[in-house]
């Protein structure tokens, strides 16, 4: 009787804790009745005098708490927000904040834009990083390794040229000095098997095969410069 109580008691948190999510919007709260969401925006990299521009939306978390009246303020001369104030009874405003990196030497630069309002504080943080970058990353095919004999996955003996017997793990590094990797492609033959941002590099080849194959590996950095890798391999199964 016990065990089953205490198994209708979990039962019963997990039905109401997860149905307190339904329907869940994401925002940030003050300590008022001032919502705004997303809080932050990452512009990533950027070269000098390049612009861009992004989005967020004030409101007043609950009409019966009153409308809320707001003023955004930012001290950054490579910022600019629109509207700088307004008022909200529940409708969302939608604030709109460009950047312009004219004269901004490389490095990365945050800008916080604070919220003020008669009911409740936040601040929306604006993030951008400034480099110039024409030289392409660099990327390497590191598995499977060229020359190795391959079976289910595992390398066995070296024999001249790359042979695979059924599924492999094709895997990449790859790096940039100055900026980030975006993302890196992985192909089979001309077919994009997968578009992978992050590390590790990596694809499954699990479809069966017989003859030989190119693989190939593009990677991409912030600025879209990129870099090459290929091996020839020989798969059956």
């Amino acid at each position: 009787m016990k065990k089953n109580l205490v198994l209708f008691m979990l039962l019963l948190f997990f039905i109401t804790s997860h149905l307190g999510n339904i329907g869940a919007t994401n925002f940030s709260r003050s300590s008022g009745n001032l919502c705004y969401y997303p809080e932050s925006h990452d512009f990533g990299y950027k070269r000098e005098g390049e612009t861009d521009s992004t989005t967020f939306e004030i409101w007043a978390c609950c009409d019966c708490a009153g409308s809320i009246r707001y003023t955004l303020i930012e001290n950054c001369s490579w910022v600019d927000v629109n509207p700088t104030s307004g008022s909200s009874n529940g409708e969302k405003d939608l604030i709109t904040v460009n950047i312009n990196t004219t004269g901004l030497s490389e490095g990365a630069y945050i800008c916080p834009i604070k919220i003020e309002s008669n009911n409740g504080e936040g601040v929306f943080t604006v993030k951008v990083k400034i480099a110039e970058d024409n030289e392409a990353p660099s990327v390497n095919i590191v598995e499977p390794e060229r020359g190795w004999l391959y079976l289910y996955g595992e390398k066995k003996i070296m024999v001249g040229f790359t042979i695979i017997i059924g599924d492999v793990t094709i895997e990449a590094e790859a790096m940039d000095e100055k900026t980030e990797i975006e993302k890196v492609n992985i192909y089979i033959g001309n077919e994009l098997m997968k578009t992978d941002i992050g590390e590790p590099y990596t694809y499954k080849w699990t479809e069966p095969g017989f003859g030989m194959y190119n693989v190939k590996v593009v990677a991409y950095d912030s600025f879209s410069n990129t870099a090459t890798d290929n091996i020839v391999v020989w798969k059956f199964l």
